[in-house]
C-alpha cells in the first residue's frame, strides 16, 4: 500500500475477501444467476451469500433484481461493467504479486 492508499499491484479491497471473489469470477464466467444457484455453487449459507452480495451491491460491482417465474419469485445477481473491469484488475494485482521475487527468509533451508 501506498502513501496515498492505493494499491500498486491493484488488488481491490472489496474482492480481496474470497467469497467475493469468488461470486464475482462465477458471475462473470456464467453470466447473470440466481441467488440459489450461486449458492449451491459456492456452497455458502443463504446470510453468507447476502452479506456478501450486499457489499458487492453497494460498490456497485453487481446488480439484483427480482424475476418472476412459474415457480415463484427468484433474486438474479448480474455483474456490473465495473464489476468486471475490478475483477479484470484485481486479477492482472495478484498475478503480478506472484511474480514478486521471493525473500531469502522465504526460501526452503536444504541441507
Amino acid at each position: 500500500m501506498t502513501r496515498d492508499g492505493t494499491d500498486p499491484h491493484n488488488v481491490d479491497e472489496v474482492l480481496a475477501r474470497p467469497k467475493r471473489l469468488a461470486i464475482v469470477a462465477h458471475l462473470y464466467h456464467k453470466g447473470p444467476t440466481s441467488m440459489a444457484e450461486l449458492r449451491r455453487a459456492l456452497g455458502v449459507t443463504w446470510g453468507c451469500l447476502y452479506s456478501n452480495l450486499k457489499a458487492l451491491r453497494k460498490a456497485g460491482y453487481v446488480d439484483t433484481r427480482i424475476t418472476l417465474t412459474p415457480w415463484g419469485p427468484r433474486t438474479i445477481v448480474t455483474l456490473t461493467p465495473l464489476g468486471r473491469r475490478k475483477l479484470r484488475e484485481t486479477l492482472e494485482g495478484l498475478e503480478k504479486l506472484l511474480k514478486l521475487p521471493k525473500s531469502p527468509r522465504e526460501e526452503p533451508h536444504r541441507t
